[in-house]
């Protein structure tokens, strides 16, 4: 009995686990007292409030999300993020290639 619940729980182990995350479009603004500072978008796994805290380049910045999804899969060794659903949409609907989305954080 021992052994059957072992092999059961090496089993169960070893199945393959399928992973998610969400992505979010984020719109940045690092100085919105400036009327010219312009909204610069990003796309990552962190949403408003822990991409702020993580990439806190001025203390009047502004974060807001534009639009997020789910998206299957590993995020692992710089895997680019999924296509937003919306998106790949309109792009086969308009017969366009889709695109990749980078993964870096918005350059000042």
């Amino acid at each position: 009995m021992k052994q059957l619940f072992l092999c059961l729980i090496i089993f169960l182990l070893t199945l393959p686990t399928l992973a998610e995350y969400r992505a979010y479009r984020l719109g940045i603004k690092y100085h919105p007292e400036n009327p010219d500072d312009e909204e610069k978008e990003v796309i990552t796994s962190l949403d408003n409030y822990q991409y702020e805290t993580y990439f806190k380049i001025t203390p009047f910045q502004q974060t807001r999300i534009i639009s997020h999804w789910r998206c299957k899969g590993r995020t692992d060794y710089h895997t680019p993020y999924c296509t937003d659903p919306k998106e790949l949409k309109l792009q086969q609907d308009e017969g366009l290639a889709p695109t990749q989305n980078v993964r870096t954080p918005a350059s000042n």
